[in-house]
């Protein structure tokens, strides 16, 4: 695998062998690792930022989307790590209900003993959004519930 590519067994020549992923030539085999100085921010990120952005303030209130969801419906399906850069990007006095994203696994992504945990659980419980056992059910009030509430009213669910 990685060892076809260069004596070298880093995760850039395993990527590439494994996932077809396009690494920059001079990244594979190296052993170079991409930190946040090497990366810049392209034209293309910040038009990807505002798709977020546009994505996350169209929530409706008292339902929540992945970040996978969000990733999708902005452009990029597989992109979910990156929704959260985008997030922290937006713009001071931009007024996103950031608090409408969460994980794949319907919990808050911030440790559970931290104040933005509890911040963003009490607003999404402010909004009717409910948690069983530290989970919000997806099918209720993710962008399925969503739809059906557009579509069928509060009965609908």
């Amino acid at each position: 695998m990685a060892s076809e590519l260069c004596e070298l067994d880093c995760s850039s020549c395993y990527l590439v062998a494994r996932f077809n992923v396009n690494v920059p030539a001079l990244a594979v085999g190296t052993g170079f690792r991409m930190s946040s100085e090497n990366r810049t921010d392209k034209p293309a990120d910040e038009n990807w930022y505002q798709n977020v952005w546009k994505v996350v303030s169209e929530i409706p209130p008292g339902h929540v989307l992945t970040y996978g969801e969000v990733a999708r419906l902005s452009g990029m399906p597989r992109a979910a790590r990156r929704v959260s850069q985008a997030l922290r990007r937006a713009p001071r006095g931009v007024n996103l209900p950031w608090h409408r994203v969460i994980n794949a696994q319907g919990r808050i992504s911030f440790p559970e003993d931290s104040d933005a945990w509890q911040k963003q659980k009490n607003m999404l419980e402010e909004e009717g959004v409910v948690f069983l056992e530290g989970k919000v059910d997806l099918d209720r009030f993710g962008y399925r519930g969503a739809v059906d509430r557009l579509l069928w009213g509060d009965d609908g669910q």
